[in-house]
């Protein structure tokens, strides 16, 4: 009987920065996970929240209503000769006195190992705030 050995997939920590500003103050958050080549991996971070009742809305009309809100990103990678092709999705989501509000972003982009790289940029012209998220690869194996 034959057996077909594979070769071991590389490994790299992802090291994520999501950087928030409004133009007076700025703030960073950061995340890492660790990635096999050909898998994908998923951060979360958030709560979950009551959901206000409109004032004109009874009490006891209906039950208590929650949302879980936060960060949730989603990546796995390619290699691409020395670089990698990084498959993003990032979601950020909030609840306000005017409903859920949410932030999304998926695509692609090319990042070289240990090279900090933009992966998305997104600005929220409601709470005027820009988010910047980069990566920056460290092979692991």
């Amino acid at each position: 009987v034959d057996h077909v050995v594979e070769a071991p997939r590389h490994v790299y920590r992802l090291d994520y920065a999501l950087k928030a500003s409004d133009g007076t103050s700025s703030s960073v958050s950061r995340y890492s996970v660790g990635l096999e080549e050909g898998h994908s991996g998923e951060l979360r971070t958030g709560v979950n929240m009551v959901i206000p009742r409109p004032p004109t809305e009874p009490l006891g009309s209906r039950g208590t209503a929650r949302q879980d809100v936060g960060f949730v990103l989603k990546s796995s990678y390619a290699l691409a000769g020395s670089d990698l092709v990084l498959h993003c999705s990032a979601e950020s989501s909030d609840v306000d006195e005017q409903g859920i509000r949410k932030l999304a972003s998926y695509g692609d982009v090319v990042v070289a190992p240990g090279t900090p790289t933009e992966v998305m940029r997104i600005d929220d012209p409601a709470r005027r705030v820009s988010y910047l998220l980069e990566v920056t690869a460290t092979k692991q194996r």
